[in-house]
């Protein structure tokens, strides 16, 4: 398997050489990636008004099962202009086996095909994770997230519908 990853990126990586494709590898036993499915309702844990916070589950891409939760510290970005479309968001992936914390922005736009929803993502240009407990100690990388939010009960609760990749660089490695 690894192998086969280490050929898909050398083609994905424009045919670059092998051992630089390799060194983006993670050592036997930890994950490249972790892909999970943010998904179910989340009511705001916060009295301050300048914040919401949610905790909903993360389940599994392949079995729908319950592997975790996430928590979302949600700020309006004070680097991006009005009206907030673009978020300063801190999650927190509680995982079997450790914690990964990532801080990072999101935009959310207004959903022309679904009045009352955002559609979210963010697609990071440098590392997002800044930090990790238990199996992922010491892991960096990227966290990138596409889905969608129901707005329509906000800011009392969050409805979370999504894919999030957690893609790890190389231990002691950045992208």
């Amino acid at each position: 398997m690894r192998r086969l990853l280490a050929a898909l990126l050398v083609v994905a990586l424009g045919g670059m050489t092998a051992p630089l494709a390799q060194a983006r590898v993670a050592p036997p036993g930890e994950p490249d990636f972790v892909a999970v499915h943010p998904s179910g309702t989340g009511d705001n844990e916060s009295n301050d008004p300048s914040r919401v916070v949610y905790t909903a589950e993360l389940l599994s891409l392949t079995t729908g099962e319950r592997i975790g939760t996430f928590n979302d510290v949600i700020t309006c970005s004070t680097t991006a202009p009005p009206p907030c479309l673009v978020f300063d968001v801190v999650t927190t992936y509680r995982l079997p086996g450790g914690d990964i914390v990532n801080r990072g922005q999101w935009s959310g736009v207004p959903d022309p095909q679904r009045p009352g929803f955002l559609l979210i993502g963010t697609r990071p240009a440098t590392d997002s994770i800044v930090g990790a407990t238990g199996r992922f100690s010491g892991r960096t990388g990227r966290v990138l997230i596409s889905g969608s939010i129901d707005m329509r009960k906000f800011p009392v609760e969050a409805p979370y519908e999504g894919l999030t990749m957690i893609r790890f660089n190389a231990k002691g490695a950045s992208m």
